[in-house]
């Protein structure tokens, strides 16, 4: 299911660490290995563990392919605050340009050892010296040792308007350096995640609050934190990418959708989030049970609901100064069920040798047929079953109408109509076809095997098309 420019995070202790590392090289590639990041999730350490009190859990990160891109996470505070600087590009700070670490002198790296002349009037800095620019500035370390800049000299051509020189004490020596932006093409710089989670926000005990806080009625253990799967929401996909799609196949309390609509009430984004649980069961002694949580999903559930209903609070309290769109926080929740359509199985008719037996099968096969929805289907259970038939996302709006007393479904803004009534007549057909949709759909059942009826529907819809070379697309189920 992963896309080609898709990644996978997958959380383990170090019980079964190295047989996934494994298995993740073999199903994805080793060239295809991201990172296993140390999350630090018990500050304390668990003391209940012999020899060591484990304080974190791993992350496993694995690509499908090179096409996927990073969006890095958020600038902290503390970092957002040393860009103190301004000019008509924006806030910056300053990086000094001499190379500090590693090699670092001018003996390992000697094409990286040149002179700057300095400006002293305004700080700025050319690479000849005139009367403009009299002053040298070299790399030289503290303890006099030639040192050498990050930049080699046709970089620095290149990018001579970012370097800025500052006096050093009282003396008349001056330090280069380079005027880091805190906006580059219109948006705030971003920084990459380290390989250690490490800070009270990815705490287990800070995760159970934050469950706890919406769910108080619900234990739920080991949820995961809220602001590290944000984290990764936000790493892993752009705000602007409407097919952004996260997965979690072990739905648990729901954190992933919590995760996603935080994440998209802060930058106004459009990510979607699907989740998978099992209908597990709860005991039924237990306080989740009394409080009518049947099953790990139902709570998960109702979870999504409390965090979207959070959300929406926090953001009302909240001026819309940039006129964005309302923030979307619904969801809709599906079960694995059988289709609520009669499977047809003529091929068993041809089982038996006996051709008499052959045409008794098959006859008795096609009148069980006449009846081939599931008497306990819903009109939304078959809505949705002929919507993915045809090739539609479980997420496309849908708008109840009434047409000539019928109920019809509105799909794409009436693209599209649905009616599942089991009685029709040419009032709404004529309704329906003066609407001009591309596509509909009705029941054979509807027709209650009034042919004449369906042939003047599909008379009414052929004329009813809005172009010479194309018609209305009608069918039966």
């Amino acid at each position: 299911l992963l896309r080609e420019d898709g990644v996978i995070f997958i959380s383990i202790d170090d019980n079964e660490q190295a047989n996934l590392k494994a298995l993740c090289d073999l199903v994805f590639g080793e060239e295809n290995f991201v990172a296993d990041v140390v999350v630090v999730n018990n500050l304390k350490g668990r003391n209940d563990k012999k020899y060591i009190a484990t304080a974190n859990e791993r992350l496993l990160i694995y690509v499908k392919s090179d096409e996927f891109e990073e969006y890095g996470l958020d600038l902290p505070q503390a970092k957002a605050d040393e860009y103190k600087f301004e000019d008509d590009r924006g806030k910056y700070r300053l990086i000094e340009l001499r190379k500090r670490g590693g090699a670092d002198t001018r003996k390992e790296r000697p094409k990286m050892y040149y002179p700057f002349y300095v400006n002293p009037q305004d700080g700025s800095v050319s690479l000849e010296k005139s009367t403009s620019f009299p002053i040298e500035a070299l790399p030289t370390k503290s303890d006099g040792v030639d040192g050498r800049w990050r930049w080699g000299i046709d970089t620095s051509k290149n990018r001579l308007e970012l370097l800025f020189a500052q006096k050093v004490n009282s003396g008349n020596k001056y330090n280069v350096y380079e005027k880091d932006y805190l906006e580059y093409e219109g948006a705030i710089k971003r920084i990459k995640p380290k390989s250690v989670f490490f800070g009270a926000d990815y705490s287990t005990d800070s995760a159970t609050k934050t469950y706890r806080s919406l769910m108080p009625n619900a234990d739920f253990d080991n949820p995961k934190p809220v602001p590290m799967l944000e984290d990764l929401v936000t790493y892993a996909a752009s705000e602007s990418d409407e097919n952004a799609m996260f997965m979690d196949f072990f739905a648990g309390s729901g954190t992933l959708a919590h995760a996603v609509m935080s994440r998209n009430a802060k930058d106004n984004g459009k990510r979607k989030f699907i989740l998978i649980q099992l209908p597990e069961k709860i005991d039924q002694d237990s306080n989740e049970y009394k409080n009518g949580f049947k099953t790990i999903a139902d709570i998960g559930k109702e979870r999504i609901r409390r965090a979207a209903k959070k959300i929406t609070e926090e953001q009302n309290g909240k001026l819309n100064l940039d006129g964005t769109r309302p923030l979307d926080l619904g969801f809709k929740v599906f079960k694995l069920a059988a289709s609520n359509f009669r499977i047809w199985e003529g091929e068993k008719a041809l089982e038996s040798e006996d051709e008499v037996e052959q045409t008794a099968t098959l006859l008795r096969m096609l009148d069980e047929h006449v009846d081939h929805l599931s008497q306990a289907s819903t009109p939304e259970d078959i809505l949705y079953e002929l919507l993915l038939k045809a090739g539609f996302s479980l997420t496309i709006p849908i708008d109840k109408r009434v047409m000539a007393g019928k109920d019809v479904y509105s799909i794409e803004d009436g693209a599209m109509l649905i009616c599942l009534d089991k009685h029709l007549n040419d009032a709404v057909i004529d309704a329906m076809a003066a609407t001009h949709p591309i596509r509909v759909i009705c029941l054979d059942e509807g027709f209650q095997g009034n042919d004449q009826l369906k042939a003047n529907a599909v008379q009414t819809f052929k004329s009813r098309s809005l172009h010479e070379d194309s018609e209305i697309v009608f069918r039966t189920v």
